[in-house]
């Protein structure tokens, strides 16, 4: 046994799922910026705000995690399935504030990033196009 609970690792997977978005979303964003921007690009990597934006990254994912944890008070949210082995956390509001509270958190967590991520890389790839054509 490795000592964590269900629970624990549903919040710590869910938490790693946010993360990921964010830093995928930082990556393609930051790229297309040093393309469009390159001077000022390297502004940015000199000071170190790069390395302050990630650390608020994986501080700020932390929010989805903790909102998991409050609003499942009772512990009813984990759901085991023995044929499959399976355990999984099933978030179920039992008021409309936390239904709305838990969409709103999906929303800013995972649902505007990921649009912002297929906006950025439609851009850098337009960018990608307009540089080869340049160049050639």
């Amino acid at each position: 046994s490795s000592g964590i609970n269900a629970e624990s690792q549903s919040v710590l997977f869910s938490y790693a799922i946010v993360v990921s978005i964010l830093l995928v979303m930082t990556l393609t964003t930051s790229r297309l910026l040093i393309l469009k921007f390159p001077i000022r690009a390297r502004i940015f990597y000199r000071e170190g705000a790069h390395k302050k934006l990630i650390g608020f990254i994986w501080i700020y994912a932390l929010n989805f995690s903790i909102l998991h944890l409050i609003l499942d008070k009772k512990g009813e949210g984990i759901i085991f399935d023995y044929r499959g082995y399976m355990c999984d956390f099933s978030f179920q509001p039992s008021s409309n504030v936390e239904s709305w509270l838990f969409i709103t958190s999906m929303l800013v967590n995972a649902g505007f990033p990921t649009i912002l991520i297929f906006i950025t890389t439609v851009l850098l790839v337009y960018q990608l196009f307009k540089v080869v054509r340049i160049a050639s």
